[in-house]
């Protein structure tokens, strides 16, 4: 057969692969590897797995894998800035996951045609020359390298280098970083460049403790005394900074010049080994998400001053900016009533048996999960828990990552108060439903990776396709199962970012509503197109921004019930737009300046209002809808320049491209709702 992905078409009769239509050199055994990751591209294969099918007759080392697995992303063009074409899956192993399309045989008496190379218009744009960018920077640094360096035979020396570069690259690449310097000892990591995204901050603090975690796998060989494992130190800041770059990021690494790569490099330097720390910008950004500690190391107190540096102790029980607002208290429901009289009736309907979908449509901080939260709390007060499941941008390409974490921690719950193990408590929640223990136990055991006693049940034996379809079938009988006992609200969120085999199972799931007593709710961003068509049971909801009196009513509640004046309030609307996210976050912002008297009601300004700057908890939300324009980015840029308002005439002036450019590039703008047109 023969495949083609990315740029790439591989003959496997032939062990022919070609790259922009050229034949490319593959040595046989990398060859080999490629050959079994294509093959077996429907799951994650374990390193175990590759050296025992691929190197079955000699002894081969995690390095000498993790070499020839880079040969062979090399080879096919996966570089930072690229799409991966194998995913690392951490502490899993590896899965071939570029799409792949299966190309009929050639005619054996017509000359062989190569595929044309890629459309250079179809490229992303490159990013501009000189920019200004919020980014968290993380810099990574071995623990007593000098020592290392002298007690190290060179080749144990060289191998440990090489494990932390790979090891330090497959996770920075999970969590979308940009790998800035990569010196011997040193990594230095952007996240918020090239590809700015809302959650920077705690992509980087969760790389931070994954390094930590997987480089002390790495034994120190070679030295003397007990054996060791490789130590290192990470810190973490953020702000803004000038990058400058060439056009080909891959060819020339960008200049970046601020504050937040000093410090970050500085902080890795003073910490103890096994330790991540950050600076008090970060704790601002990431605050919730995290259980952190301020520093109280002597060799600290000397010299840093004013920026606090604080000890990352661990990722929090809190998932979503919701998840932190609860625990520390929501602003009050405003605006949404329509929205949630339509989720009311609904409801209403599942009570009476006519199952409903609701997909809840809105751009990010537009109060998706405040309305979902709310009707969890109406619900809850009269039917059992809502079932939730929440898409995360960590696990985009884990199969069916909402429903297994769903599943996990209804697991956990139910066996810390019945005091069982995992298996048997999942057995207890299958049993009231009436459905075989013996087919769906195995299922649902090996998606959660239980271990199954082969006394027990008997071990699967379907193909992958025919294991996935009955896992997904079961799945959703369970859910209607539950409905059957009482009414159910089962809500997924963040569907933007789901895999495709929770699509899948919610294809099964919405083909079954209809005719049991099941509230599904959906909720994602513009960009994601729903594929279920909209009969009678199917409800599409799209969230607007609020209006002016909300956006006063919401001030006022963000400000503990007391008012601004009229024109601290206007500048404030305007600014925010009516998204309740912008709102809540400018009027902290502007009462962390220190300009306002506070009286019995109101806040009184003194003074003239300083110049309204961006939040930097809203940076990064904002700059990753710019880098997902394209060329259009550069429009907006130059539009935000002229001002808030500027005519077609003016633009056209001063954008360095020709009409159709422009005009392509503004219609993009009006669609991503960045921009908003009056006229023609």
């Amino acid at each position: 057969m023969i495949y083609q992905f990315s740029d790439c078409v591989f003959d496997v009769a032939r062990q022919e692969l070609r790259r922009a239509g050229a034949v490319v050199s593959l040595e046989p055994q990398a060859l080999t590897v490629l050959c079994y990751l294509f093959e077996h591209r429907d799951r994650v294969v374990s390193r175990g797995e590759l050296i025992e099918q691929c190197w079955s007759e000699s002894f081969v080392s995690d390095a000498s894998l993790t070499s020839c697995l880079r040969r062979v992303r090399q080879t096919l063009g996966q570089q930072r800035g690229t799409p991966t074409l194998i995913e690392t899956v951490y502490r899993r192993g590896y899965r071939f996951v570029s799409e792949v399309t299966e190309l009929a045989e050639p005619d054996p008496v017509a000359p062989e045609t190569s595929p044309l190379p890629p459309d250079p218009a179809l490229r992303p744009e490159p990013v501009a020359l000189t920019e200004r960018r919020h980014l968290t920077v993380l810099s990574c640094t071995v623990a007593d390298a000098e020592r290392l360096t002298q007690q190290l035979d060179p080749d144990d020396h060289y191998d440990l280098l090489e494990s932390f570069r790979d090891t330090t690259i497959a996770i920075i690449a999970q969590h979308e970083g940009y790998v800035a310097q990569h010196m011997d000892d040193r990594v230095l990591i952007y996240f918020g460049y090239p590809q700015a995204h809302e959650d920077d901050a705690q992509r980087a603090v969760r790389s931070g403790l994954a390094l930590v975690q997987a480089l002390s796998q790495i034994a120190l060989i070679g030295l003397d005394g007990d054996a060791a494992s490789l130590a290192v130190k990470v810190g973490i800041d953020s702000g803004m900074v000038i990058v400058s770059s060439g056009a080909d990021l891959a060819a020339q690494s960008p200049l970046a010049v601020g504050n937040p790569l000093t410090w970050a490099v500085r902080l890795s330097e003073l910490v103890r080994p096994g330790t991540v720390v950050m600076s008090e910008a970060t704790v601002k950004l990431v605050a919730g998400y995290f259980d952190f500690k301020p520093l109280r190391d002597p060799a600290l107190t000397a010299p840093i001053e004013p920026p606090l540096v604080y000890e990352v102790l661990g990722a929090s029980a809190l998932q979503t900016r919701l998840d932190v607002g609860l625990a520390r208290g929501l602003t009050p429901f405003v605006g949404r009533e329509a929205e949630l009289a339509v989720l009311r009736d609904r409801w209403s309907h599942v009570q009476e048996g006519m199952g409903q979908v609701v997909m809840l449509r809105g751009e990010a901080g537009i109060g998706k999960s405040r309305l979902t939260q709310v009707l969890k709390d109406e619900v809850s007060r009269e039917q059992p828990q809502p079932v939730e499941c929440r898409c995360s941008p960590y696990h985009q390409h884990t199969a069916l990552y909402p429903v297994i974490d769903s599943l996990h921690r209804a697991l956990q719950a139910r066996s810390a108060a019945s005091g069982t193990r995992p298996l048997e408590t999942l057995e207890a929640l299958l049993r009231p439903y009436r459905i075989p223990l013996e087919k769906s136990v195995p299922l649902l055991a090996n998606l959660l990776s239980l271990p199954i006693p082969e006394a027990r049940y008997a071990p699967l034996s379907f193909s992958p396709q025919r294991q996935r379809k009955l896992t997904l079938e079961l799945l959703s009988t369970l859910l209607v199962a539950q409905s059957a006992e009482a009414p159910l609200v089962f809500i997924v969120e963040d569907l933007h970012w789901a895999d495709p085999s929770t699509l899948g199972f919610l294809d099964v799931l919405i083909g079954q509503v209809p005719t049991s007593p099941l509230l599904v709710v959906l909720t994602f961003r513009p960009a994601f197109e729903a594929r279920w068509s909209e009969p009678s049971w199917i409800t599409s909801v799209t969230l607007t921004r609020l209006a002016r009196p909300h956006i006063y009513q919401m001030m006022t509640q963000v400000a503990g019930g007391k008012r601004f004046s009229a024109e601290v309030a206007e500048q404030l609307a305007d600014k925010s737009d009516g998204v309740p996210l912008f709102v809540e976050e400018l009027t902290r912002t502007v009462l962390e300046t220190g300009q306002f008297e506070e009286t019995e009601s109101s806040f009184e300004l003194v003074g003239t209002l300083a110049h309204l700057s961006i939040p930097s908890t809203l940076y990064d939300s904002l700059m990753s809808r710019l880098d997902h324009l394209g060329s259009a980015k550069v429009i907006a840029q130059w539009g935000a320049v002229i001002g808030r308002e500027f005519s077609y005439e003016v633009i056209a002036q001063v954008v360095p491209e020709d009409e159709a450019v422009l005009t392509a590039g503004l219609e993009r703008l009006v669609a991503s709702e960045l921009v908003f047109r009056r006229g023609l």
